[in-house]
């Protein structure tokens, strides 16, 4: 988390040095996904004391275990192929997909290639997160809670548009979630240049937590007393 400071400049100047890193970050983690190593990823995970995550580049459509997700990774099989083989963010119709849009996110790459905005956030994902993030990037939803698995978010969409593939993830959700484990299946869509720089997600969570006044309070802490779905 960023230390607090009174001096505006300072705190600009720190949160612009996290940024430049975070970027930095995010790039090193996608392009260690792709060669197949994951050791950047479970190394943070092991420092905060949680496990390592689950990702899995281009899964068997075969293992996917969750309804929510089989149905994505059909809907994006099925539609028309644009730039390069992959499908379009213009051929997506949200009503193909009624249902399961409460568990989708939409995002698009905001330019530098290593950080990603919100353009949709799924209503269930929101009440289970706490917060509708929608508009934000992944970046600056990390620098707000203090989030330091934000490179593991970022590089993973990362891998999913060099690769071109969908990209299965697993991993424990923080404290303050309802559910411990969060599982997304992230397909990527080109844009209209045929670049891979949009995403469709479909982000379940799994394994409910018990009621926990302290887990609610937590919340509060990380997003606001004012933040709630």
């Amino acid at each position: 988390m960023l230390r607090r400071t009174a001096d505006p400049i300072a705190h600009e100047r720190e949160t612009w040095r996290a940024r430049v890193e975070g970027h930095e970050q995010a790039r090193a983690t996608g392009e260690a996904l792709l060669r197949g190593d994951q050791s950047i990823i479970d190394e943070t995970f092991r420092i905060r004391g949680l496990p390592p995550p689950a990702i899995v580049l281009d899964p068997d459509p075969a293992t996917l275990d969750q309804p929510e997700h089989a149905a994505l990774w059909r809907f994006w099989r099925d539609l028309p192929q644009a730039g390069d083989g992959l499908p379009a963010r213009a051929d997506v119709r949200p009503e193909e997909l009624r249902g399961m849009l409460g568990d989708l996110l939409l995002l698009e790459a905001d330019g530098t290639g290593t950080d990603f905005i919100y353009r949709v956030y799924g209503t269930k994902v929101a009440r289970h997160a706490g917060q509708d993030w929608t508009g934000w990037s992944v970046g600056a939803m990390g620098l707000k809670i203090g989030a330091s698995l934000s490179p593991f978010y970022r590089g993973v969409y990362v891998a999913a548009a060099r690769a071109r593939k969908p990209i299965y993830t697993a991993h424990e959700a923080p404290p303050w979630i309802d559910h411990a484990i969060w599982r997304r299946l992230i397909v990527p869509l080109a844009d209209a240049d045929g670049a891979a720089n949009w995403f469709l997600v479909a982000n379940i969570p799994t394994a409910p937590r018990a009621p926990d006044v302290a887990r609610d309070a937590e919340m509060r802490r990380y997003l606001g007393p004012s933040k709630k779905i």
